[in-house]
């Protein structure tokens, strides 16, 4: 909790600063002096259901189709 906001993300201290990090990579880090906090809790449980990265397969997966593709226009000419 801080004066303008209250963030949950994972923690790391320095000795002047507080580093908070998202689990999320396309979430940046915030920064704050420690002298901003107002309150620090531990959470003990988090339930969530995360959906899976799939771009990497679904890439790969297209790119097979466009070579298979390729292929049969060729076939047909």
């Amino acid at each position: 909790v801080t004066p303008d906001e209250l963030v949950f993300r994972r923690f790391y201290f320095t000795t002047t600063k507080i580093t908070l990090r998202a689990d999320h990579k396309n979430i940046e880090d915030a920064i704050f002096p420690i002298s901003a906090l107002q309150e620090l809790w531990e959470i003990k449980y988090v339930f969530c259901k995360r959906i899976p990265d799939f771009s990497d397969m679904i890439e790969g997966r297209l790119t097979l189709i466009q070579q298979e593709l390729a292929k049969l226009q060729e076939r047909l000419r």
